[in-house]
């Protein structure tokens, strides 16, 4: 059941009618119903590692507060991350430990021949469980109390809007709203619909008509011109953008219909001025997470300048496998740490070079944010090659001086037209916020602007049933 469905517009409009015709008593434990109804459209079978990984962390919650002693509350905890661990372990990285341990077994035992595991990564399984665990960890350090309504934290963990792809939410913003009940409120509902229609806009009309020509040039760099290669490292930057962006408008949308707010996952990142700011700004839930519970404690424990450029390049190589098992998404990691470290270690450098030449400050941050953001889309590449035989020789190619270079015939119009409609809206967003403004509008002027978002996803959105990106990860 795809966000951007008739199955979801319909089965979301059915939730939200029953949820507030309920007494709020019994609004929670339909959500959580609601909320299984859904993940069970994907896979019957996936709602039995959701009940696992809830019972485990509703469980270990509980003992962690009714235990003092240090040591058996690192073992609740250490029981919590195995459980929720070797679930997401098991399911996203058994064929990758399969190829890596191949020779040593060959060796062993030559007559044995490993064969891969056939099974699929349930959908969400990443995202739950990170949310799953940051809870644990809270938990553990006594930032909040465990919920003892298990209701409340089955709903926590399963709250359809954020199930599949995030915002990976908080205990400590999310379980609040979740103990508060909430009548219908007309202007969270509007904003809401306003938020799912943007989300839909960036992910038909603009991420999924990029994909048809990204598709197009990776499925065979080597029949394709330099310019080709050249437009879909570009395209492809905006299409993932655009893809998470919009299933994330569409999640936050949802949920604030029915009266929850979910964290921000994207602020402009395409204004960032530095690799380092731009993975502040980029999948903010996910970066926040590997900052709280990964880089922080690792950076208080050691207290050195060389562990902080450390814990960076650990946390942006957790980040790539964390993305995918294959050797593309682990260079890919490497490459961003790399990025990330040379971004801070350089900064001073590369402010001291501006000043002595009196560069003016809005061309300095104009120079940034497209340095930034070619860096992204090159390195990007090991992100959607099929492998790194594919990567390797778009970027020796794309960047060998002795190809032509000449332009494609399919037609660019709608992909670049999507593009400029994208880039006018945040131009106006880094300004102030659009949706107060919005809502202030001459109604004549609002109704205008529902009615072409509309009939621009109506008109030129993309039908080709392609998924978020971000499902399979």
């Amino acid at each position: 059941m795809p966000f951007h469905s008739m199955a979801y517009g319909f089965f979301f409009a059915c939730v939200v009618a029953v949820h507030f015709l309920l007494p709020h008593r019994l609004r929670g434990l339909f959500l959580v119903a609601a909320s299984y109804a859904f993940y069970m459209a994907w896979d019957p079978r996936y709602a039995l590692l959701l009940l696992t990984s809830t019972g485990m962390g509703y469980s270990a919650g509980l003992l962690l507060a009714r235990s003092a002693g240090p040591r058996r509350r690192r073992a609740i905890l250490l029981a919590g991350l195995v459980v929720n661990l070797g679930m997401l372990l098991a399911f996203k990285y058994a064929n990758l430990a399969r190829d890596a341990l191949a020779p040593l077994s060959s060796a062993l035992w030559p007559s044995l021949e490993p064969r891969a595991v056939d099974i699929a990564l349930p959908v969400g399984l990443s995202f739950y469980t990170f949310q799953t665990l940051g809870y644990l960890f809270d938990v553990y350090r006594r930032r909040i109390e465990p919920e003892r309504n298990m209701a409340r934290f089955a709903l926590f963990v399963s709250f359809f809007p954020q199930l599949l792809a995030g915002p990976i939410g908080r205990a400590r913003e999310l379980l609040p709203q979740i103990r508060e009940p909430r009548g219908f409120d007309a202007l969270r509902a509007l904003e809401g619909i306003q938020l799912i229609a943007w989300g839909l806009f960036q992910k038909v009309v603009v991420a999924d008509r990029l994909a048809l020509y990204v598709d197009w040039v990776y499925a065979a760099p080597r029949l394709h011109s330099v310019s080709a290669r050249w437009l879909a490292m570009y395209f492809f930057a905006v299409q993932l953008y655009c893809d998470f962006a919009g299933y994330t408008d569409i999640a936050r949308g949802s949920a604030r219909v029915l009266g929850f707010d979910l964290a921000q996952n994207f602020r402009l990142p395409f204004f960032s001025t530095t690799t380092a700011e731009f993975w502040q700004r980029w999948h903010m839930t996910l970066m926040n997470w590997f900052r709280d519970y990964l880089y922080l404690p690792l950076v208080l424990q050691y207290r050195s300048q060389l562990s902080v450029y450390a814990c960076a390049m650990l946390v942006m190589l957790v980040s790539g496998v964390w993305h995918g098992a294959g050797t593309t998404f682990l260079v890919w990691g490497l490459s961003q740490g790399i990025l990330v470290c040379l971004s801070r270690f350089t900064l001073a450098f590369r402010d001291g070079i501006y000043a002595r030449l009196r560069v003016p400050t809005p061309l300095v941050r104009a120079i940034r944010i497209m340095i930034t953001f070619h860096l992204f889309a090159i390195t990007l590449v090991f992100f959607r090659a099929r492998s790194l035989a594919d990567a390797a020789y778009i970027l020796n190619q794309t960047f060998d001086p002795g190809q032509q270079v000449h332009f494609s015939g399919v037609p660019m119009v709608q992909c670049l037209a999507a593009i400029l409609v994208l880039l006018l809206v945040q131009l106006l967003q880094a300004r102030r916020p659009l949706q107060p403004l919005l809502n202030q509008a001459p109604r004549a002027l609002r109704w205008a602007v529902y009615y072409a978002v509309v009939f621009a996803i109506v008109l030129f959105g993309v039908d080709s049933g392609v998924q978020f990106i971000y499902l399979q990860f």
